[in-house]
């Protein structure tokens, strides 16, 4: 082995030790909510149950990466709130975030009892500027969940994201252009358990279509999401998935992972392969609250918890490619 080589080892893991510990930043009881990817710079949504003045939107370093820069405020310090609980154009509670093709990072803030949810996007080739913000009126932010970019509107006058619902009523499409708002139903083809669909989690497939899952872990996947000009979608039923899911994703070969929260369980399944437990491979259990699955460089699969690991982070390596059915 070079020398080269033992120093990139050890850099790397220096990396992962530290390159999410945000307990300088923050007291014990941070809670890592959200994390979006942009190359290996990774966005984390934090929460403290404690201080409410803390940061909620941090940057910091994909562990992945050689070099690993401290956690800071994002974009800075000014964006967060201070003491002034009531200034609304702080970020009050980052709860969620995506990138889209362009480079640009939206953030779901859902506000306070003072101040309504809205929704803020970032330039991070432009020097994370800041260059839409919207708010969401007729909602109470604790009833908001997560944010989904649709990849195939990139680009067009569609552009648009999903935001999903604790309660899964419905789906809410936020369009760029617009800056329009707009309640999306979704509804079953057949006559399955019901015509009317409870959305609590959505993730894209790669033949552009929506996979949604309910409260109760039915499995439905739409037609083609090239277009979301609409007020409804239609779908369909593929089954039920082995209990209530969260953090649906999908990989470059098509398959779909969430995590079972009952169980501690991240697990896959190949849609080649009936909807059933023998159709899942059952990829981690893990005695920790996981919030998330991310791919990271080379196809590796990794999982987000709550708290923070002995290893001072809060994320760990499952896979080191979903291709490859080792599991760590």
């Amino acid at each position: 082995m070079s020398r080269f080589q033992v120093v990139f080892m050890i850099a790397q893991c220096i990396s992962v030790l530290y390159s999410w510990d945000i307990s300088n930043s923050h007291r014990n009881d941070v809670i890592l909510r959200h994390v979006s990817l942009y190359y290996l710079r990774a966005f984390l949504c934090v929460q403290s149950a404690e201080n409410s003045t803390v940061t909620t939107l941090v940057e910091s370093t994909w562990p992945e990466n050689i070099i690993a820069i401290k956690p800071k405020a994002f974009p800075n310090s000014a964006f967060h709130l201070g003491r002034n609980k009531k200034d609304c154009e702080k970020i009050h509670q980052a709860l969620s975030s995506d990138v889209d093709g362009n480079g640009y990072l939206w953030v779901l803030d859902i506000g306070s009892e003072h101040c309504p949810a809205k929704i803020i996007i970032f330039d991070l080739e432009n020097k994370n500027t800041e260059i839409l913000r919207s708010t969401l009126t007729g909602y109470n932010g604790k009833d908001l969940t997560s944010i989904k970019i649709n990849p195939y509107t990139v680009g067009t006058a569609d552009h648009m994201a999903y935001i999903t619902l604790r309660a899964g009523l419905h789906l809410i499409a936020f369009f760029f252009h617009s800056r329009q708002f707009r309640k999306v139903a979704v509804s079953s083809g057949d006559d399955w358990p019901e015509d009317q669909v409870y959305p609590t989690d959505i993730a894209f497939t790669l033949d552009k279509r929506l996979y949604i899952a309910d409260k109760d872990g039915n499995l439905y996947v739409t037609a083609s999401m090239n277009t979301a000009n609409d007020t409804e979608i239609k779908s369909n039923y593929l089954g039920t998935l082995l209990d209530q899911p969260r953090g649906l994703i999908t990989d470059e070969k098509g398959y779909l992972y969430y995590i079972i929260p009952r169980f501690g369980a991240v697990v896959r399944w190949n849609p080649t392969r009936t909807l059933n437990a023998e159709g899942h491979d059952v990829l981690k259990f893990h005695t920790d609250s996981i919030i998330q699955i991310l791919f990271g460089v080379r196809g590796s699969v990794w999982i987000a918890m709550e708290k923070m690991l002995t290893m001072r982070d809060h994320c760990l390596r499952i896979m080191y490619h979903f291709s490859n059915n080792a599991i760590l």
